[in-house]
Parts: structure tokens; C-alpha cells; sequence
């Protein structure tokens, strides 16, 4: 993670920055990360919800802060609690991120030429090469390491 990045970047980055001084060290953000990292490998990269994952922890911690009670009397409920919630709740992020990547990675893909006449000139298998290698690497970005 290249802090001085996130440094020069304080407001796009605001929510990481959030999570990492005010929620690391509770268990309610300990449990949140360990049950993404468990069922969901990739929930952090593009292939999950990429850019959006400080986002979601930040509002997880804040909408489930009742439950963070973690004693050995209510663990169970309130485990059972969070994890129901978080799945609900990653499957309809991942839903908007997905779709939402889609619509913008041509774009992207696009926008990384200099000589957009490039692209017009090269044959459709070199275009669809070059396309494709550009959706693998764009999705195997993690914007946050957690």
C-alpha cells in the first residue's frame, strides 16, 4: 500500500483513512475483514467490489455498530447477525460495482491509447488482444489492502 499516495489524496481516499485510525483495532472491523477475506478472497479487487471496499467496511461498521457486543453469550447471534448482513449487503454492492465497471472499462480501455486512431486502425483480433489484456489486469486491482 503506498501511503504517501493516500496522503496526497486525503479526500478521495477519506474512508480508508477512517477505517484504518478510528475502526482497526476494533473487533467489530477485525470480525467484518476476516469474514470478507474468508468468503469472499476477492471481495477488495475488481473482480469484487474494487474501489468501493473502504466504503462498504465504513458503512457495515456504522450500521451494525449494536451488535459489535462480541461476549461469549451473545458471540453466536450477533456472528450470525453480521455475516447474514454482510452477504446481503456485498451481493447487492457487488451487483451495482459490477455493472457499473462494465459500463465504464471501454472507456477506460480507450482513454490508456494516446493515439485513439490507433485502435481504429489495428484489425479486430489484435483490438480484442489487446482489450482482453486490459480486463484481465484491470480486474485483478485491489485499490485497498485491509
Amino acid at each position: 500500500m503506498d501511503y504517501d499516495s493516500i496522503y496526497d489524496y486525503r479526500e478521495t481516499h477519506s474512508d480508508f483513512r477512517e477505517l484504518i485510525c478510528e475502526h482497526q483495532g476494533t473487533e467489530l472491523y477485525q470480525e467484518i475483514i476476516h469474514y470478507m477475506n474468508w468468503l469472499y478472497p476477492k471481495w477488495n479487487s475488481n473482480l469484487g467490489i474494487g474501489y468501493g471496499a473502504s466504503e462498504f467496511i465504513l458503512t457495515a461498521i456504522q450500521n451494525l455498530e449494536g451488535i459489535s457486543d462480541f461476549s461469549s453469550e451473545n458471540r453466536q447471534t450477533n456472528l450470525e447477525t453480521l455475516y447474514e448482513q454482510l452477504s446481503f449487503w456485498y451481493a447487492r454492492t457487488k451487483e451495482w460495482y459490477q455493472s457499473t465497471l462494465k459500463e465504464n472499462m471501454y472507456d477506460k480501455f480507450k482513454a490508456s491509447f494516446i493515439d485513439f486512431e490507433y485502435l481504429d486502425d489495428i484489425c479486430d483480433f489484435e483490438h480484442d488482444k489487446l482489450y482482453s489484456a486490459f480486463v484481465k489486469k484491470e480486474m485483478s486491482k485491489i485499490y485497498y489492502e485491509f
